[in-house]
């Protein structure tokens, strides 16, 4: 919270100074030194700024340095481009939106070194510029917030502790308050793909809770939901089985889609043994920890 509380007093340093910081510096505070999900980072981060920036204003006014008609024209225009550019982040592959970004602000710093107009029809036609940018500027900033998001849900996928729950679904054992499903034994399902952004929240899943529970000798992972590796996924989930194998613990996977046992199968990481089990089914695995009969 006080490191957050500081980079705050930054941003609205920044909003006061240059006139600029907003969202692009909000939201990664909101989710990384508030601890808000993306969604609030992302719908907070608009009162932060919006508030920030009014405040800003305030001393600029007075001074007879803020143009209300441009400002509102270009408000106006921004609102429109940034619902627009929302929906449109939803379309858009992350590395279009980062290369997107990057190129928009490459323009705008070197527009912003071009000599402004000194002639009033230059001046006439600057009205339409600022029509234009700010429909754009409103879907850049759509764009990035909905890029924040996304980038938010890939970092924190959904890991959960699952347990047997007595109409024989498997559930987050702690919001239904369920048994575990046998002694010494850390059963986890992870609904997201097993790639570069997602597998160390995995790895880091696994080390704190055998941080916390020492004794655990079984660690199963319920596999169906992941449809999809990558290399970092690979190289990730093999040095899980090289610590666990090092501290004896055996590992069980249940539910593996083929395309994502093919992956691992190619790069030498499944080979069933004493410390590794695999199950075709959540049936299979719940009936090898006894907790389903034949």
């Amino acid at each position: 919270m006080i490191l957050g509380l500081v980079l705050s007093l930054g941003i609205g340093i920044s909003l006061g100074l240059l006139g600029g910081g907003g969202s692009i510096l909000t939201v990664p505070i909101l989710v990384y030194a508030m601890g808000l999900d993306g969604k609030q980072a992302i719908a907070t981060s608009l009162l932060v700024v919006g508030v920030t920036s009014a405040a800003a204003m305030v001393p600029h006014a007075r001074g007879g340095r803020v143009d209300f008609r441009v400002g509102l024209t270009f408000g106006a225009a921004s609102m429109a481009g940034a619902f627009a550019g929302g929906r449109l982040a939803h379309f858009l592959p992350s590395n279009v939106l980062l290369v997107a970004f990057a190129v928009m602000m490459l323009v705008t710093g070197l527009a912003m070194l071009r000599p402004r107009a000194d002639s009033v029809g230059e001046a006439r036609m600057l009205w339409g510029r600022v029509l234009v940018i700010g429909v754009l500027i409103g879907v850049l900033t759509g764009v990035i917030l909905g890029l924040s998001h996304f980038l938010h849900h890939r970092l924190h996928p959904r890991i959960i502790e699952v347990g047997l729950h007595p109409d024989g679904s498997l559930r987050d054992r702690h919001l239904w308050k369920l048994a575990p499903i046998a002694q010494q034994t850390y059963a986890l399902r992870m609904d997201d793909e097993l790639d570069f952004a997602s597998a160390s929240a995995l790895e880091r899943a696994v080390v704190e809770h055998l941080a916390a529970h020492p004794d655990v000798r079984h660690i199963c992972l319920f596999a169906h939901p992941i449809n999809r590796i990558d290399a970092t996924g690979v190289e990730v989930f093999m040095q899980l089985c090289s610590m666990l194998r090092e501290r004896g613990i055996a590992l069980h996977i249940s539910g593996i889609k083929l395309p994502v046992e093919r992956v691992l199968k190619r790069a030498g990481a499944l080979h069933e043994g004493p410390l590794l089990h695999m199950y075709r089914t959540d049936v299979d695995a719940l009936m090898a920890f006894g907790r389903l009969s034949a």
